[in-house]
């Protein structure tokens, strides 16, 4: 229990800081969870990013699921995913109860303009680190950067997923081999078992219940199941539920999941207490908002657990022990691709912004400063910057 309560812990600190989105998180959980504290290899958690790219749901998400589950079971897992997930679910039915945005507080357009520059470099020093672990030979080097060049031509659609099958079947033939590529990663118990109730739940999806939290449940869990590439593919899929909602309502969800710490895919959990904020119980905002972020976030754990199991075995044929040394280059292509569109563009928004970022970026490679002496420099210097303002 011991380290259970640790898991939790650890990730609920993560769930009150992590800014930036799926790619911030990845590299806050390789600083904390890889470097910092050595709960997993670096072959490991590379296994853990390939895989939450090919399996369907929140991506960071089902990497913290892996993260908890390696070191603490169905317990370390469940604690994983809930306290990570549980400031952003807070903050939502707030924001619900309140009907607010973040525009109203200047200091805090302030703040989360400085948490974001904190996860660009986060970001950049994981690019960094996993490219000196993953691309040492030129075979490698040129994986990672054809998968670059692929997703810059086909980053939209499932072209996340088509890159990483056409370098799996390819770096198949390739004289790669790593004997730890996946063989370090943790066998789990019930898998079969999770991955049959994933199946069972999602088939349940197509039916009408009579219960609107059974509804709202199933209509976010058939979502989470189809979504490939994060949390701004969502929306797209909930347009059964989304016609129920005035568009206002669903742009304010949209922004707010991406102004708040922790995983996107709490969109979830504001559109679905929107749906029971007019019902005559004044706590119909809570549950429905709750059983919302369960089912959207449900499937995508489930599925995880249940492709580590099985990708562990299969990972002991040289042929697919191969295929893992090509995917591990592939998956630093893709972090450096989503680092140089996305990330980077949506952070250094001016002069002073690309000088905070290079400085601290300087600081971190240079003295390895921990996140939490980060996070208290950056909101030092966000609170600078709006008293000048």
């Amino acid at each position: 229990m011991s380290a259970v309560w640790e898991v939790f812990i650890r990730f609920f600190i993560l769930g009150c800081s992590s800014f930036g989105g799926p790619a911030a998180h990845l590299g806050y959980f390789y600083k904390e969870f890889v470097e910092n504290r050595h709960w997993l290899t670096k072959e490991s958690y590379a296994q853990f990013v390939m895989l939450s790219q090919v399996v369907p749901g929140p991506g960071s998400s089902q990497v913290g699921f892996a993260i908890g589950y390696h070191r603490g079971g169905w317990s370390g897992a469940v604690a994983a995913f809930v306290g990570f997930t549980l400031p952003s679910v807070i903050i939502m039915l707030l924001f619900v109860w309140g009907n607010n945005a973040l525009d109203d507080n200047g200091f805090l357009q302030f703040w989360v303009q400085g948490l974001t520059l904190l996860a660009t470099v986060v970001v950049a020093d994981a690019c960094y680190t996993m490219w000196k672990q993953f691309c040492k030979s030129t075979t490698t080097r040129i994986i990672a950067i054809a998968s670059i060049a692929f997703l810059a031509l086909w980053s939209f659609g499932y072209g996340t997923l088509i890159m990483l099958f056409i370098t799996a079947l390819v770096g198949g033939f390739l004289p790669l081999n790593d004997n730890k590529s996946a063989s370090e990663l943790t066998d789990v118990r019930y898998a079969n078992t999770a991955g049959i109730v994933a199946v069972l739940l999602f088939v349940l999806s197509f039916f009408t219940f009579s219960s609107l939290a059974m509804n709202v449940f199933f209509d976010y869990y058939q979502a989470g199941s189809l979504v490939f590439g994060g949390g701004h593919v969502i929306l797209p899929l909930l347009q059964s539920v989304l016609d129920q909602l005035p568009e206002e309502v669903i742009l304010s969800g949209y922004a707010l999941a991406q102004s708040v710490p922790g995983p996107m895919f709490t969109v979830a959990t504001f559109l679905g207490g929107m749906t029971g904020r007019e019902m005559s119980d004044p706590f119909a905002f809570m549950l429905l908002g709750g059983m919302a972020s369960l089912g959207v976030f449900l499937p995508g754990l489930l599925l995880m657990l249940f492709a580590q199991h099985h990708w562990k075995r299969f990972s002991a044929i040289p042929k697919i022990n191969a295929a893992i040394v090509a995917l591990n280059a592939s998956v630093v292509g893709l972090l450096l691709f989503v680092f140089a569109t996305v990330v980077l563009p949506h952070s250094v928004l001016s002069f002073v912004d690309g000088i905070v970022m290079v400085c601290t970026g300087a600081w971190l490679f240079w003295k390895r400063p921990s996140i939490l002496v980060l996070l208290l420099v950056l909101s030092s210097i966000s609170w600078l910057r709006y008293w000048l303002a």
